[in-house]
């Protein structure tokens, strides 16, 4: 069995960027419809960020009862979002533990 981490924001149906989380900067991605990429190259170095399925795009606080939680699956994206949350120091987000998926 595989773990997802879940988060909970203070704000409901927040919207945090990959950018914010990882750093890497505005990544052109070649997606044209249904996520073409020109080049084995290019997938390649896309596949080599960090959760790049999230790369140009935004972490959704909009799960649970209240609308303000988040279930990550990949160990980078929440590996990502507990060092942001730690660079943060304040109480905006909370780790509130592991779940088996």
């Amino acid at each position: 069995m595989s773990k997802a981490v879940v988060f909970r924001c203070k704000q409901k149906n927040w919207n945090l960027a990959h950018e914010e989380v990882f750093h890497v900067g505005v990544v052109l991605t070649p997606y044209v419809g249904e996520r073409w990429i020109e080049s084995e190259e290019q997938w390649e170095a896309l596949q080599k960020l960090p959760d790049p399925e999230k790369v140009n795009s935004s972490y959704v606080f909009s799960e649970g009862v209240e609308h303000n939680e988040l279930t990550l699956y990949r160990e980078d994206a929440i590996e990502g979002m507990r060092a942001y949350i730690a660079a943060r120091e304040d109480d905006f987000i909370e780790e509130l533990g592991e779940k088996e998926v």
